[in-house]
């Protein structure tokens, strides 16, 4: 008796595991679940906030940032190598605020691009600290790393879809987007006053270009040499 309850239970049990396999083929042959992109296919808007307002140095203006779940502090960009926020934190617009007049705009109509990176220039000289006798250096510009448009259609805007380089005067005003459609950026700096020099990469091939922030317009583009298809 036993032993015929023994050989029940063993064909249950390996009936009960070519179940589960057969189950499983069927999962995955029909191409298993498919995962949906909250920020792609939700209807309301993500839940943003209006940060602090920080001085902008030297002038009588002041910035905050509209962000997603994300401390605001446009400060800290005092770097020419660009930082993604990844997917936990974008800056999606900008707030100027005329400290004197009191009246202020904000950078985009709607908040619906991710603004990578933001970089005042002239940049503060990096041994200039809080109790330095140094002479503070007015921002007269702004540039800006920005994405508009989910161009791989993977749900999210951030470094891997197609982004634009921007500049703008200290105040937001005169606002330019001046290369589009760059992959990566390698370097920002001020060459010297009032000239910015950027390398970047776009579909065809890698350039370094010097942008004129007066007139805001591209002065001179030479390309890089070839690398390599080896070298992303």
């Amino acid at each position: 008796m036993k032993s015929r309850w023994m050989k029940f239970l063993i064909y249950g049990f390996f009936l009960a595991i070519l179940g589960v396999l057969f189950l499983t083929f069927v999962f995955y042959s029909t191409g298993g679940p498919r995962e949906e992109s909250v920020s792609v296919n939700s209807d309301s808007p993500p839940n943003l906030k209006l940060g602090n307002f920080y001085p902008i140095e030297g002038t009588d203006y002041y910035l905050a940032e509209v962000f997603n779940d994300r401390p605001s502090s446009y400060l800290d960009y005092s770097s020419a190598r660009w930082y993604s926020f990844g997917n936990g934190g974008q800056t999606r617009n900008l707030v100027f605020l005329d400290g004197e007049s009191l009246e202020s705009r904000k950078m985009y109509g709607t908040n619906e691009s991710f603004i990578l990176s933001v970089i005042p220039f002239p940049q503060k000289s990096t041994n200039q600290g809080e109790s330095s006798n140094q002479e503070i250096v007015a921002v007269k510009w702004f540039a800006y790393y920005v994405v508009h448009q989910d161009v791989n259609e993977d749900g999210l805007l951030n470094e891997k879809d197609p982004s634009v380089l921007a500049i703008s005067d200290y105040n937001g005003l005169r606002y330019k987007e001046v290369i589009k459609d760059i992959l990566n950026l390698y370097e920002l700096t001020m060459a010297e006053d009032g000239r910015l020099l950027v390398v970047y990469r776009l579909l065809d091939s890698r350039y370094a270009s010097l942008i004129d922030t007066q007139t805001q317009e591209v002065i001179l583009t030479q390309p890089l040499p070839e690398l390599g298809t080896e070298v992303e």
